[in-house]
């Protein structure tokens, strides 16, 4: 067969081509990752931050398609489509997916940090998207607002007639990515003490950046009846 079948669905295709190159970066820059329906920590923080568990029911936190961890920190997050025919919404629909993610998990690990100590000047999470055999990276920090940018892409070989070229492109660009990685967990080691009160004032200062709105659950149709 020269070509990826176009019947493999989502999750093969993202573990068995697009993952194999990101996973296989991160291994060699020492990070850790996983895959597959990973709750992201940041998003259950805020979903249930107000909840009275004890009464009420957890909400459940969106799931990430991969994720690279970092001392329990999920410094990125991606999240994948099909290789053949991914709806077109699909794209934009995972990038706010993603985006959102990001911020959450921005907000929850500045938090964690300063409980530690006073966090480095640049402080920022990652993220990908995979849409079709194309995947964005991206990073987000904050100056004065939270700023996205995308850092690299890739496009993953689906055919024998490409492969050579476009696996060395993929390899290039996922270990550059795992080195961004790599530089802000450096950065990270550089945490300064504080004193009480300055924690106390910086953890106000995060609990003051306004939260992701909870988007509504989609209204079920009314059938019509006779």
């Amino acid at each position: 067969m020269s070509e990826v079948p176009s019947v493999i669905n989502e999750r093969e295709g993202f573990a068995d081509l697009t993952w194999t190159f990101i996973r296989g970066a991160l291994a060699l820059a020492g990070i850790e990752s996983r895959h597959f329906e990973v709750m992201v920590i940041g998003v259950d923080e805020r979903k249930n931050a107000d909840r009275n568990l004890l009464v009420e029911t957890k909400e459940h936190a969106y799931l990430a398609d991969g994720v690279g961890l970092h001392r329990g920190h999920q410094l990125y997050l991606a999240e994948s489509a099909l290789l053949h025919s991914p709806r077109a919404e699909k794209r934009l629909q995972d990038c706010y997916k993603v985006m959102r993610a990001m911020k959450d998990s921005w907000v929850s690990q500045m938090r964690s940090t300063i409980r530690e100590g006073r966090p480095p000047e640049s402080f920022s999470v990652f993220g990908s998207t995979s849409f079709r055999d194309e995947t964005r990276f991206y990073q987000m920090d904050v100056v004065g607002v939270f700023r996205v940018f995308e850092v690299n892409g890739m496009v993953v070989p689906i055919s024998k007639a490409d492969f050579g070229m476009k696996m060395e492109a993929c390899m290039l660009c996922c270990l550059e990515f795992a080195l961004l990685l790599k530089q802000e967990i450096s950065a990270r080691s550089t945490i300064a003490p504080t004193t009480f009160k300055e924690k106390r004032l910086m953890l106000e200062d995060c609990r003051s950046i306004p939260g992701n709105q909870t988007v509504p659950p989609k209204q079920k149709k009314q059938k019509n009846t006779i």
